[in-house]
């Protein structure tokens, strides 16, 4: 991430400042500075203006994360999607929402921003899932976020599809601690036995120490 070419086109003050620190990626710390620097004096539309030539009406990333045009126009532009993903700092703030995480993982799977509203459509579509699921960078970010675990629980379409997806079981279990493990296979092994047709489910308490047994999905 660190290095990566965008266009070369500064304005004056903060704005161009920050730019400068995301453009030149001399560490992580740097990056991250700028997004906070951009933040703090509201210049994020002139930030993303300068990164990908995209204009949003959204000077904070709380504004950004939470307007559906913007963040369509951002998850859709390669290089402010990029430049937003290469910051911790910046894409939590952006995934803080349901419409910034549902938006920004869309775009980060190659689906169309514009097609989901947030993280909940998101969940509700099998085109989606789909996509999201077949990313190991999404599927990561999608353990990682309460809110994206949150919404994918609450959707049979969403539950369905990464009980189907074995490298999605795979990483959570070997990303979740005991406690978080326990209650996310609870959650999971009630809400698909209640509601998704066609799945008988069992928990195995043998499984332990992040591996998954030889055969069968005994995760849930």
């Amino acid at each position: 991430m660190f290095g990566q070419q965008f266009p070369n086109t500064v304005g004056s003050g903060y704005d161009a400042v920050a730019f400068s620190m995301i453009l030149q990626a001399v560490n992580q710390a740097s990056v991250d500075a700028a997004w906070s620097m951009a933040d703090d004096r509201r210049v994020i539309d002139e930030v993303l203006r300068n990164i990908a030539q995209i204009t949003v009406p959204s000077q904070t990333l709380d504004e950004l994360s939470a307007n559906g045009e913007a963040m369509t126009a951002v998850a859709n532009a390669a290089s402010a999607r990029s430049a937003i993903l290469g910051s911790e700092t910046a894409y939590q703030a952006v995934a803080s929402s349901s419409v910034g995480l549902g938006k920004i993982l869309a775009g980060l799977s190659g689906l169309d921003a514009a097609d989901y509203a947030d993280m909940d459509e998101v969940a509700t579509s099998d085109t989606a899932m789909s996509a999201l699921l077949a990313d190991s960078d999404v599927r990561s970010r999608i353990i990682a976020s309460d809110l994206a675990m949150n919404a994918i629980l609450a959707s049979a379409t969403a539950r369905h599809a990464i009980w189907g997806s074995d490298a999605f079981l795979t990483a959570l279990l070997a990303d979740s601690d005991a406690h978080d493990l326990a209650r996310a296979a609870g959650s999971l092994h009630s809400k698909l036995s209640n509601s998704t047709p066609g799945i008988n489910v069992s928990l195995e308490s043998g499984v332990t120490g992040g591996n998954l047994p030889d055969t069968g999905k005994y995760l849930f």
